[in-house]
């Protein structure tokens, strides 16, 4: 069971942002139990987008609306991560 539990921590760090998202929203691993750590990454894209290629601030955009049409939402919409995406959408 422990080296399951590794092994799903090591492809947790070979997906990209967007699959790590879906695994999030969807499949409720107990890897991806982490919301917190998945909206820090959209949000660094979307704050420093000058340093990412196109794809992953696309990847970010794609992700926040997964979160959004998912279960996701409930965490989304704390004060926290509400004030963020507003402070994105204001500058």
């Amino acid at each position: 069971m422990k080296n399951n539990t590794v092994q799903q921590k090591k492809n947790f760090l070979t997906k990209s942002l967007l699959d790590q998202t879906k695994e999030l929203c969807y499949k409720n691993s107990a890897v991806y139990k982490d919301f917190d750590s998945i909206f820090a990454k959209i949000e660094t894209r979307l704050q420093n987008w000058e340093l990412f290629e196109d794809e992953e601030i696309l990847n970010a955009g794609q992700s926040l609306k997964i979160m959004a049409n998912s279960g996701m939402i409930v965490n989304l919409v704390q004060d926290k991560n509400f004030h963020k995406l507003l402070e994105f959408f204001n500058d």
